[in-house]
């Protein structure tokens, strides 16, 4: 039974660490220097190749609401079972489904915005790492644009029809952001990057109860 027609959830998430969610785009740093010698020989400039990130149409950096709802989705199926990611998430029928059909979930998330002064971009290069093996590869330098810590993103996340125990296992699915086995996105979490922590915004828990609409009609 659902308590709420619509809860919208509104909090900060804060990195901890350099962080990175690329398109899987390259893009090209060129810089020059001079040597210090007297003679002043020719300019010398380098170039970098390094996976870009996610940036929205104002060139800020940006989380796609598919990686926030990926996360959450893998928090509350490993805490909660199958049941309630169906419930929370949906499920997409499949082709190989011949009596089981799809459902619509009751979680909505828009991508989470640039909440910072300014940005700079920074490189990272570091030793590419099997995702299979878990150990670095033979003579492979990965190089990506990173977010430094302490930016912040901007959260907005919706519920319809939701009962109070549904808004609470968002919120502490949320919560686990900033925990020592959770709490990471993007790229390079076996290596310390990716790390964020969340706080409520000073909106928090916003809910319209079917009794509130019905008086308000």
């Amino acid at each position: 039974m659902s308590d709420y027609k619509r809860v919208m959830i509104t909090g900060v998430l804060i990195t901890k660490e350099n962080f990175h969610i690329g398109t899987g785009g390259e893009d090209t740093h060129t810089a020059s220097s001079k040597p210090v010698d007297g003679e002043e020989p020719a300019t010398e400039i380098t170039e970098t190749n390094f996976n870009q990130l996610c940036l929205d149409h104002k060139g800020k950096p940006y989380i796609p609401a598919s990686s926030l709802r990926g996360y959450l989705r893998h928090v509350i199926l490993n805490q909660l079972g199958d049941d309630a990611v169906k419930s929370l998430f949906g499920l997409a029928r499949q082709h190989k489904d011949k009596e089981e059909m799809g459902n619509s979930g009751l979680v909505r998330i828009q991508d989470c915005c640039w909440d910072s002064a300014g940005y700079d971009v920074l490189l990272n290069s570091q030793t590419s790492i099997d995702p299979v093996t878990t150990t670095a590869k033979h003579h492979q330098l990965s190089t990506h644009a990173v977010i430094p810590p302490d930016s912040r993103f901007t959260v907005h996340i919706e519920l319809d029809n939701a009962s109070e125990e549904q808004v609470r296992q968002i919120l502490q699915a949320l919560q686990t952001f900033g925990e020592e086995h959770n709490g990471k996105l993007g790229k390079g979490k076996s290596t310390g990057q990716g790390e964020c922590y969340w706080l409520l915004g000073e909106k928090g828990v916003q809910g319209l109860s079917k009794k509130s609409l019905k008086k308000w009609l």
